[in-house]
């Protein structure tokens, strides 16, 4: 090696790049400490060597053709291929006068993170929510296709624009403090705003949408947002108050005034017409005993009630069933496990009482038989009413076991249906069964509560350790 040459050598092992040189005959002719690391080998060892010898795995690959191409075509040539099982390392080869000189770098992690970009694009794309991303400017960096589907706008118009695009100056600004409100003040990693998008059609979306800060370099990039359109939701749901407020209202007032009208006109009528009276009144009071129930279980049902919370069985069920023979007057059997705690929402009292009342009503026994039974089931309370009736009709489960009606198969009424919802509201279940000789089963299985002393203990050490106690809710009973 000449001096020049020897000089040359010295500067390319001070490169942080590898590099190594091949002659004509693919021998290693140089090989620095980069190169010499990153293919673990050993320099000596190489030099004067084939590469097809010296490194026989990457006949496999494409490195050869990556060679030829550059020795041919005279130009440079990258490829990637794998070197030392996990490593991918990128052949940058130059073609020069007695040889080729490839410039070697490990793009292992670089590929990983285009693995996991080109996941996320995809997970990206193909989520069911819209979803977005702002910079601090509040211009869109990133939407997936269904923030494109519901605004109507294409994603080149969308990314680029201000939000403005989608919203009103009021709705920005309004959403702009709801996010420093949950989400910087409180410190709180996501924040819910309420938000109204208007498409590129014109139609207002009214939204839920789910923001995070997007943090970049120790400081905020921009805020990402998940939406969720609840627009056909809010308008069921304003639909059904509607239908609520005539059926528990007015149509309730207006079969009072049929009832009354028809108990006067039975009083001057004569056998005959008496009869017919007879059936007017008796369908008008099942209308409002409708409507009442519809009430009740419409209040009980009531979000703002909160959670599901632990219940004592001994003091909730035995008051429900008082209630019930007093109304009924009839005689309830109730056996309450001493230790049966549940977790219940409010609505599931209205359910319990609803099949004690129904198994007293339909029951045409000429001696009666309702037994309430409550007893723990390991994680699971049962709360079990058996009656000697008819027993409960094979379309009445059908429905609820499918979770569907139809115009050939559904419930006679709302009875089951409503207890059905009050009891899943409070994680719990329904199931059926005949009760022999004659008669129907129904239980509602619920959430296990711990012994109300368990609860206290823990109160008591938590309030010892410092952190104000558990929340009120957790050791509240039936009010």
């Amino acid at each position: 090696m000449t001096e020049d040459g020897t000089a040359t050598e010295t500067v390319l092992d001070r490169v942080d790049r590898p590099v190594f040189a091949l002659d004509d005959d693919w021998r290693f002719t140089y090989l620095n400490g980069g190169a010499e690391r990153l293919l673990n080998v050993v320099r000596e060892e190489l030099l004067g060597r084939v590469i097809w010898d010296a490194l026989p795995g990457v006949m496999e690959t494409d490195l050869p053709a990556a060679f030829h191409g550059a020795i041919t075509e005279g130009e440079t040539r990258r490829t990637t291929v794998p070197v030392n099982g996990d490593r991918r390392v990128e052949f940058e080869t130059h073609p020069g006068e007695g040889g080729v000189t490839v410039l070697l770098r490990d793009v292992t992690d670089e590929r990983e993170r285009d693995h996991r970009l080109r996941r996320y694009e995809t997970a990206f794309n193909a989520a069911d929510d819209p979803i977005y991303v702002l910079d601090t400017r509040g211009e869109f960096r990133e939407v997936n296709d269904a923030m494109v589907e519901m605004t109507g706008y294409d994603r080149d118009r969308l990314v680029g624009s201000h939000i403005s695009l989608v919203m009103s100056q009021e709705e920005i600004d309004r959403a702009e403090r709801r996010i420093r409100e949950t989400v910087v003040e409180d410190d709180q990693s996501v924040g819910t705003i309420e938000a109204t998008f208007t498409t590129a059609a014109g139609a207002r979306r009214d939204c839920e949408v789910s923001v995070a800060l997007l943090p970049e370099d120790g400081g905020i990039a921009g805020t990402v947002g998940v939406v969720r359109d609840v627009t056909d939701r809010r308008q069921r749901e304003q639909r059904l108050a509607v239908l609520d407020r005539v059926l528990r209202h007015n149509i309730r007032n207006e079969m009072n005034l049929v009832i009354g009208q028809a108990e006067v006109a039975k009083g001057m009528a004569d056998d005959d017409v008496a009869e017919h009276l007879d059936a007017i009144l008796s369908t008008s009071r099942e209308l409002v005993d409708l409507s009442r129930d519809i009430r009740r279980f419409s209040d009980a049902l009531d979000p703002g009630l909160g959670e599901a919370r632990p219940r004592d069985a001994t003091d909730s069920v035995t008051a429900i069933v008082d209630d019930v023979e007093r109304d009924q007057d009839a005689e309830i059997l109730v056996t309450v496990e001493e230790e049966a705690r549940f977790y219940a929402h409010e609505s599931v009292f209205a359910a319990i009482e609803e099949l004690l009342r129904n198994a007293v009503l339909h029951n045409d026994s000429e001696d009666p038989t309702v037994e309430c039974t409550v007893g723990v089931e390991g994680d699971r309370v049962a709360v079990e009413v058996a009656d000697d009736g008819p027993g409960l009709p094979d379309p009445e489960r059908e429905v609820l076991v499918e979770g569907d009606e139809t115009p050939l198969t559904h419930a006679s009424g709302l009875g089951l249906w409503l207890v059905n919802w009050a009891v899943t509201k409070s994680g719990g279940h329904l199931t059926f069964a005949e009760n022999e000789p004659q008669g129907s089963v129904v239980t509602i299985h619920l959430p296990r509560a711990p012994p109300a002393d368990a609860v206290e203990e823990a109160e008591d050490a938590s309030v010892a350790a410092g952190d104000g106690g558990a929340p009120e809710a957790s050791t509240d009973v039936t009010e």
